[in-house]
């Protein structure tokens, strides 16, 4: 993992909302640190969210954890995290328009799509939208760098996406 000490702090303190993929990436991390990849000792899923009665998924939207984890599947990620990503994907399609930020306008204009197209994108990526990935990441108090930053690493995240599934 080429996480920092600071990406681990922000998840612990509730700064930071990993994606789906970030939290099978940690629980493979974890099971890996402790020497047990498979069977007896393996981090699963559930064991991210053990004690947790429900999980806010985006502003507005929350689930009892019961029920995230029966829907994703977790003892059969790589299906299941397909149709996570397709069921997320629509419920942000049926949501109210938000007015798009300065920082989304920017980034779809960089990237050269609309910025529905980014929205979209950013939800199939990270869950949520790219101000929300940013304000997260970088906490409330950040500085205006410190938010550039952070928004040109996921502005090429999104490049990246974007460029892989254009061409698949």
């Amino acid at each position: 993992m080429t996480w920092g000490t600071t990406s681990i702090e922000n998840i612990e303190a509730g700064r930071f909302a990993p994606t789906l993929p970030t939290l099978f990436a940690l629980c493979t991390a974890l099971s890996s640190s402790s020497g047990a990849l498979s069977g007896a000792g393996q981090i699963k899923l559930p064991d991210l969210f053990d004690g947790t009665e429900r999980l806010t998924l985006s502003d507005g939207f929350t689930v009892s954890t019961e029920r995230f984890l029966h829907f994703i599947g977790s003892d059969e990620a790589a299906p299941a995290l397909g149709e996570f990503i397709d069921e997320w994907a629509r419920l942000a399609a049926d949501r109210d328009p938000v007015t798009p930020t300065l920082a989304e306008r920017r980034a779809a204009k960089r990237l050269g799509v609309k910025v529905d197209v980014l929205r979209q994108v950013s939800f199939a990526i990270w869950g949520e939208s790219l101000e929300s990935v940013v304000s997260a990441s970088v906490g409330s108090d950040a500085s205006a760098q410190a938010r550039g930053h952070e928004t040109r690493v996921r502005v090429a995240q999104l490049r990246d996406h974007l460029e892989r599934n254009s061409h698949g």
